[in-house]
């Protein structure tokens, strides 16, 4: 099984484009060879977005259907589009207008399944397109930094075979889209910075404020990441004939910033009053209080270096992250690319009290910089260095793929996901055990209401039931068809559905996936 899982058609054109990229690297056509890296990138992360047919559980059933429901109203977020009974406003698991995250990934999700229609598919794919131009930004980065079209080669390397960008593509880790779209707009501003560094073209002011702006549209201020290295970069050389002209632009980048993400905070505070006010108040307390049980120690997100960088050559970082520090002079890029690594640590290390493993993934591609630089220093030894460099590049790659890690987390024979395949199946085809009349659904398992509304525009599912004051109410007295998943443990179905004149039982089998959970 672990041979057929990597025989893939994508996975196998992937490695092919890949093989074909190293080739025209070694035979000095850099830019062919790039492309073809980046064309690997795109299929290998097509391979991820089609790996798991049906929707993770955290979190991406519920951007999935966010984004389903912008489809056809993409200024008003909805997750449950049409409440039938109360629901608590503040839940964002389970409310109606849903402001939980900044709206820019939901629309490019939004858009996709427009275009080529509904699936879990459709539904990965901005974030396939984006994490595979993250391949060539980074390139581009690094050679600028280094100078090395060999070193910028690696780094790219790292970035196209990144295991834990693959994660978040396929929605294995939480948060999964709207870190991945987050990290495309950081590295996106960061690298028109380190182009502004380079050529201080007007238009590279303007890019950093468009994708500084992007990045708060997707992960709220975090996004003006790019704007702390510029700031520092500007005090230490206050003294340079730039200075006033570089503090025009920083004021002019952050202006065309504030157009870009401003008019939304704008417009939900005047729509959605209440929801709005609870969520930038909300979005406060990850700073002061471990939000959820998401708490940990300040080691928390170096003890997971292993996960970003990979298991024991994750020492590399540390390495070349060391080495930049004492080389001396230091550059512009170079300090930038050390400060950005450094805020995003100490703040979310440090002060942030909610701690979350997708936090620190934003300079994790700075981090693969730093890794090639630590691999450079065994360029200069005699005779052997360029075979040990190569050698260690290969070895980094594989660490950082993780192939073992990706087949556990999605092993055709887990227990697991043959049941989510089961009951997505179940959903995907749910009108072939109800009335056509019927679209009101009860007695779904929890959380599972969330992926029959994505399979099924026109339901309204719930878990468990209605109240019976709710039921008669919103049901009887409206003398309003329904359907109820039939009894099973955990989700006994009540007197007052099942006697009820116009109920339907569905009678497929549901599996309990809590028991197996990942």
């Amino acid at each position: 099984m672990y041979l057929d899982f990597f025989t893939d058609t994508y996975f196998i054109l992937s490695i092919a484009l890949l093989s074909c990229s190293v080739y025209l690297f070694i035979h000095k056509k850099r830019n062919l060879s790039l492309v073809a890296l980046t064309l690997s990138a795109f299929f290998l992360r097509y391979f991820m977005a089609g790996l798991d047919p049906f929707l993770s559980e955290w979190d991406e059933r519920f951007h999935a259907l966010v984004a389903r429901n912008m489809m056809d109203n993409p200024f008003k977020p909805m997750l449950r589009k049409d409440p039938i009974v109360g629901y608590e406003y503040t839940a964002w698991c389970c409310n109606h207008i849903w402001l939980h995250k900044q709206p820019l990934f939901l629309w490019q999700m939004a858009l996709s399944m427009k275009i080529f229609g509904v699936s879990e598919l459709t539904m990965r794919l901005p974030s396939v397109l984006l994490g595979a131009l993250m391949t060539p930004l980074l390139y581009r980065v690094a050679f600028l930094h280094t100078k090395s079209k060999t070193l910028a080669y690696s780094t790219a390397l790292f970035m196209c075979l990144s295991w834990f960008q693959l994660e978040l593509i396929s929605g294995y880790f939480g948060m999964d889209h709207n870190d991945l779209s987050f990290s495309f707009y950081v590295l996106a501003s960061i690298w028109t910075y380190i182009e502004y560094i380079n050529n201080k073209k007007l238009s590279w002011v303007v890019l950093i404020g468009v994708f500084a702006g992007c990045a708060i549209l997707n992960k709220w201020l975090t996004g003006l990441l790019v704007y702390s290295a510029w700031i520092i970069n500007i005090i230490v050389h206050i003294n340079s004939k730039e200075t006033r002209t570089e503090l025009l632009h920083l004021l002019l980048s952050l202006s065309i910033c504030l157009l870009i993400f401003l008019p939304w905070q704008l417009y939900i505070i005047n729509a959605f009053p209440k929801e709005a006010s609870f969520e930038f108040a909300y979005n406060s307390k990850h700073i002061f209080t471990a939000i959820e049980g998401h708490k940990g120690s300040n080691e928390f997100y170096f003890n997971h270096f292993k996960e970003y960088f990979g298991k024991f050559v994750w020492v590399f970082v540390l390495v070349g992250t060391l080495v930049s520090l004492v080389r001396r002079p230091l550059s512009k890029i170079n300090l930038a690319l050390l400060i950005y690594i450094a805020v995003v640590y100490v703040f979310f290390s440090l002060v942030a009290q909610t701690k979350l493993i997708t936090y620190f993934f934003i300079v994790v591609p700075i981090g693969y910089v730093y890794m090639t630089k630590a691999l450079q220093i065994v360029r200069s030894i005699p005779s052997y260095g360029n075979v040990m460099f190569t050698l260690l590049t290969i070895i980094c790659c594989v660490f950082i793929f993780r192939p073992d890690i990706l087949y556990a987390h999605h092993d055709p024979e887990s227990e697991y996901r043959k049941a989510r395949i089961h009951n997505t199946e179940v959903y995907k085809n749910i009108r072939n055990y109800i009335p056509k009349d019927v679209k009101i659904i009860q007695n779904a398992s929890s959380m599972h209401d969330i992926d029959i509304m994505f399979y099924n525009n026109d339901i309204n599912a719930y878990q468990y039931c209605f109240w019976p004051q709710d039921f008669e109410k919103e049901v009887v007295d409206k003398n309003i068809p329904v359907a109820a998943f039939k009894n099973r443990p955990g989700y006994t179905l009540p007197y007052y559905i099942k006697n009820y004149d116009h109920t339907t039982i569905i009678n497929a089998d549901i599996i309990d996936t809590s028991p197996l959970y990942r």
